[in-house]
């Protein structure tokens, strides 16, 4: 009976060991598995990296090697040139082992909401569908927000307000266009746009002296500022690699804040993805062109950047 005992128990203490072994393999394989996933993704993520990085510098340099300084334009398609010489930057470009796209977009074809007057804002959000009862609460929250005192106006909101999300109001000019999200009314459908509301985030920005380039504003941006389809018409027929934009900006566009024919600071952006990957890295950034010698300098004010799964 204590040999049965004993064959019994050793039976078990075996099952039980290759339970154990099993479950130490499987652990082993899938811990390895892990660890060559990750491996992975960390080579194609530093990859992606560095093509995104040679990317920019790509855009850089075509941004400082400028034949025109006193013009930039866009053309038909919407593409940003710095001359009429130089092909522009834009869309896919393979590159070593891996695509890299570029795109380069004028912030003075934008509103900068920390320098743009009450009707030019009323203007914007009208643009957007604000209702008109909530304009003047949009309108106010902003301006205290920037503000720099703690008194608040008669629709708006001060720290009193914010307190209860945990943050109090900035009192200084936005440093990004998503800083609008904690500023009271402000919500991601009236900045992205929804059903309800036309998207304002093409429309603005932080960056620049408020001024715009007459030669790279969009439909949109002209028809907020008030511009006629005549002189919409006549600007517009001048963006062709040809022409390259008008010379100068015509008189009766200078009062809606039309001021220049080139453009100081400029928004690049990079996506990189390896080869073979599903990984990419995105670069967003802000240069400021500074006049120097026969071209510019580049000063970066203003940088991002993402890693996108898919």
């Amino acid at each position: 009976m204590l040999k049965k005992n004993q064959d019994g128990f050793a039976l078990i203490m075996t099952i039980w060991v290759l339970v154990f072994l099993t479950i130490a393999v499987m652990s082993f394989t899938l811990s390895s598995r892990w660890s060559l996933a990750s491996t992975m993704n960390f080579k194609y993520e530093t990859e992606a990296y560095y093509l995104a990085l040679t990317g920019y510098d790509e855009a850089v340099r075509y941004l400082m090697n400028d034949n025109d300084t006193r013009r930039d334009f866009i053309d038909e398609n919407g593409v940003f040139h710095v001359d009429r010489d130089h092909e522009p930057l834009n869309g896919d470009t393979p590159l070593y082992n891996g695509d890299v796209s570029m795109k380069i977009s004028d912030e003075q074809a934008r509103i900068n909401i920390n320098r743009t007057g009450l009707q030019t804002l009323r203007k914007l959000l009208r643009y957007a569908g604000v209702e008109s009862d909530s304009e003047d609460t949009l309108v106010d929250c902003l301006l205290d927000w920037i503000d720099a005192d703690d008194a608040h106006r008669l629709n708006g909101a001060e720290d009193e307000y914010y307190e209860d999300f945990g943050y109090v109001a900035k009192n200084r000019p936005l440093d990004t266009v998503e800083e609008l999200l904690l500023v009271k009314g402000y919500s991601k459908e009236l900045l992205y746009g929804s059903d309800r509301y036309n998207a304002i985030y093409p429309l603005i920005t932080t960056f620049g002296d408020g001024s715009f380039n007459v030669n790279t504003a969009g439909r949109t941006l002209m028809g907020i500022m008030g511009v006629s389809e005549i002189d919409m018409e006549n600007v517009l027929r001048y963006r062709d690699v040809e022409t390259g934009g008008l010379a100068s900006v015509p008189p009766n566009m200078r009062a809606l804040g039309f001021r220049t024919t080139y453009s100081r600071y400029l928004r690049v952006e990079v996506t990189a993805q390896a080869e073979k990957s599903g990984i990419k890295y995105k670069i967003t950034a802000i240069v400021k062109r500074i006049p120097w010698k026969s071209g510019y300098r580049i000063e970066t004010v203003f940088w991002r950047e993402n890693v996108i799964y898919s």
